[in-house]
């Protein structure tokens, strides 16, 4: 003890000796202490935590596995119905899809990210409007036949005023009038990762929203996830076995759509949502509709062209149409060696 003592007597004396170098000392271990606080806090927020809605522990993310495109948390739309109508270890199972739009008025016009979901989405996340209601079962089968849109609140808020008589007037999303049926509590902003989305609207408006037709029936296109609920007592195992078996049928029935080896197993939402970046040695390889579209290609392998205009706000990994090109959308996107990436935290992109 009297040696400790003497050292730390020591270790003063010669800090007192060089107030510079123990100025540069304090504050640059007050920068590291501070910036691996901040980092940890936004990952916390962020990532470790599951989606506010009530028990999160049972909300899951059905993902495939396929040689040509690694661990895939995108399906096509006809892949998600067959799953949905052939499993039976789910309480609710939805499809979801993330797009902007433009949000127009006589006074004024803005570009709102929101999500297309189909009609049971809200059944999985067990949240219920403040004001109004969400979608009925017939308002998600009809491409195109039911302009219906549940707002946020915080759309609510800002562009509406809170107005209390909102539900059943009519607001133009991407030049059509949807009306609006309802209005979410505070505490949900979507289920898309770090991210608050403004408005849900029903999958089968998805090809009219973003332009482009024939989404909803080309197997061959993995563009949208999928989110679901585990019945009670069912584990991630059993759950992961069922959607396996789905799987592997689905590859016998449309050999032309599917890889042979395509796979499937289901991840907790808190893990399948993760961004993670890449190849077939057990990792996530993202897929067209991953990559910034004014300026990247998908990636080799990918089935479908990216959609021009739409940005899915997630990892990416694709070449770029110009070598070198550099693309700044606010969402901190370039292009690199041979790459479009972006760079988010706890993804490292080059």
């Amino acid at each position: 003890m009297e040696t400790i003592i003497q050292d730390i007597r020591y270790g003063i004396r010669m800090l007192t000796k060089n107030p510079g170098v123990t100025a540069v000392a304090v504050l640059t271990l007050a920068l590291g202490i501070g910036a691996n606080t901040a980092i940890f806090s936004g990952v916390s927020a962020f990532v470790l935590r599951p989606l506010n809605v009530p028990e999160p522990d049972r909300l899951v993310r059905p993902v495939e596995m396929a040689e040509d495109r690694g661990i895939a948390d995108e399906v096509s739309y006809p892949d998600f119905a067959d799953y949905r109508d052939q499993s039976t270890v789910f309480e609710a199972i939805s499809a979801e899809d993330m797009l902007p739009v433009a949000l127009d008025s006589e006074t004024q016009s803005d570009v709102i990210w929101g999500q297309t979901v189909s009609g049971s989405y809200f059944d999985v996340v067990k949240v219920k409007p403040i004001l109004g209601r969400t979608f009925l079962p017939e308002e998600d089968k009809v491409a195109g036949a039911n302009a219906v849109v549940v707002i946020s609140h915080s759309l609510w808020q800002r562009r509406f005023g809170s107005d209390p008589n909102i539900v059943g007037k009519s607001i133009r999303l991407s030049n059509r009038e949807y009306q609006v049926i309802g209005v979410t509590p505070a505490s949900f902003t979507g289920s898309k990762f770090a991210l608050s989305m403004d408005f849900w609207a029903p999958m089968a408006m998805n090809d009219e929203l973003r332009r482009s037709p024939g989404l909803l029936t080309d197997r061959g296109s993995h563009w949208m996830n999928i989110l679901a609920r585990l019945k009670p007592g069912v584990t991630l195992e059993q759950a992961s076995q069922q959607m396996n078996a789905i799987a592997a049928r689905l590859n016998q029935a449309y050999p032309n759509d599917r890889a042979s080896t395509t796979s499937a197993k289901v991840e907790p939402e808190i893990d399948g949502d993760e961004e993670r970046i890449g190849d077939r040695d057990g990792h996530r390889r993202p897929g067209p509709s991953d990559c910034l579209r004014q300026r990247c290609e998908p990636h080799a392998g990918a089935r479908r062209r990216a959609t021009e205009g739409d940005r899915n706000q997630v990892s990416a990994w694709c070449k770029p149409r110009s070598p070198g090109a550099t693309v700044v959308d606010g969402e901190s996107v370039v292009v690199g060696a041979g790459r479009c990436v972006r760079i988010a935290v706890g993804v490292l992109g080059y």
